[in-house]
């Protein structure tokens, strides 16, 4: 029979007739399962006491709630009082996912860059780093995914735990900002006068710290924060004293990661389109080699990035006995150096495979613009033709 958890709702399949000595657990909270017995049926047989009946009143046989000494267990860990402690831990941790997402920017939006324009990554990085917008959308991007991960640790007070993430950044460029007006500095950042950059790399700061922060808090369930039956200090179930160097070996990589496998995902739906508006292109092999097998490549590394770093946080939780030793070094290492690098080469490998494809004719475009609209048309009328037909129906 199937029985739902009183405590995350998740439905569990238990026998029929369970054991009165039976341990019957959920499956995703670990909570004891409150089994409902009929009384006329199933009292004797599971051989209850009066002590281990709640609220038995007699009803015609009706159902109870009955739960066997056997099966008593604590409930579900509390959430533990508010600690200023931890909401300045988890600003903290989030203030270093910030620097490490601005990071990992660094280092794979040129990469990105020599991709499109076919240049070396010099080349590229240069480019990258005369640019204000590119800054600034880096720290934009940092900012979101730290004031995010801040709330989500935090639990509470979310907004503030955003902002006290993201606090560092905000007062070294007011800092800047501030400087640059005192001494009416009109020097230039990439495209944007130094006062403006300064400006708008608060704003960015600051909006980013918001919006992450209550994306942090909607995400936020009790079934995803390991840290509540944790009896020591971690983060995402890991010790903290262990992400002194996750995050520079294992979290930065999986963040260069997840971005180029993002603008491959995106680059491959751009392509389906591109492809859509030339007919040119629409009996090349290539093209459609490329179609069917891009998005495949895509699927790939988007699950080496989230099957890598869930094994890793996996292998690395505190309390984990089930592998240790060499067999734990060896799954850190696959998980942790070789899954990310794995997935960084496939999403780089389908961008520049998907931009090296031949270019189409030069103004097919119009063809298929024109082809499109004449469908659009098509199936415009044939839908007013039924409306008309149907109002022009003689009904008995």
């Amino acid at each position: 029979m199937i029985v739902e958890c009183s405590a995350c709702g998740t439905k569990n399949r238990v026998p029929d007739e369970p054991s009165a000595a039976g341990r019957y657990k959920c499956g995703s909270c670990k909570g004891t399962l409150e089994l409902s017995m009929n009384v006329a049926n199933e009292l004797e047989a599971m051989g209850a006491t009066d002590e281990e009946l709640e609220g038995l009143e007699d009803s015609g046989g009706e159902s109870y709630l009955y739960k066997p000494a056997a099966v008593q267990e604590t409930a579900p860990p509390k959430e533990a009082p508010f600690s200023v402690k931890r909401l300045l831990g988890a600003a903290l941790f989030g203030c270093l996912i910030t620097s490490y997402g601005a990071k990992a920017c660094e280092f794979t939006v040129p990469t990105i860059i020599s991709i499109i324009e076919n240049i070396d990554k010099e080349a590229a990085t240069d480019q990258y780093q005369s640019s204000a917008w590119f800054a600034c959308a880096a720290l934009g991007f940092g900012a979101l995914l730290g004031s995010g991960v801040a709330a989500f640790l935090a639990r509470r007070y979310v907004m503030v735990a955003g902002l006290l993430a993201n606090l560092p950044f905000v007062l070294l460029f007011l800092k800047k900002l501030g400087v640059a007006i005192a001494e009416r500095d009109d020097s230039l950042y990439g495209s944007l006068s130094f006062q403006l950059y300064s400006f708008l790399q608060v704003s960015v700061a600051l909006l980013a710290s918001g919006v992450g922060a209550m994306i942090g808090q909607k995400l936020y369930s009790r079934q995803w924060d390991p840290d509540l039956s944790s009896d020591k200090v971690t983060i995402f179930g890991v010790r903290w004293g262990h992400y002194f160097w996750i995050l520079p070996v294992v979290v930065y990589p999986y963040l260069s990661s997840l971005i180029m496998a993002v603008y491959a995902g995106v680059l491959t739906l751009l392509a389906d389109y591109y492809v859509a508006f030339h007919p040119s292109l629409w009996f090349s092999l290539s093209w459609m080699a490329n179609a069917m097998l891009n998005p495949l490549a895509v699927y790939f590394a988007f699950w080496l990035v989230f099957r890598g770093f869930g094994g890793f946080l996996a292998m690395m939780r505190y309390g984990q006995s089930a592998v240790r030793g060499v067999g734990k070094f060896g799954r850190v290492l696959l998980y942790g150096i070789v899954l990310p690098s794995l997935s960084f080469g496939v999403a780089a490998v389908s961008a520049s495979i998907t931009h090296s494809l031949p270019k189409p004719t030069p103004g097919d475009w119009k063809i298929g613009l024109g082809l499109t609209a004449a469908l659009i048309t098509i199936s415009l009328a044939v839908q007013a033709w039924s409306w008309i037909r149907e109002r022009m129906r003689v009904r008995p």
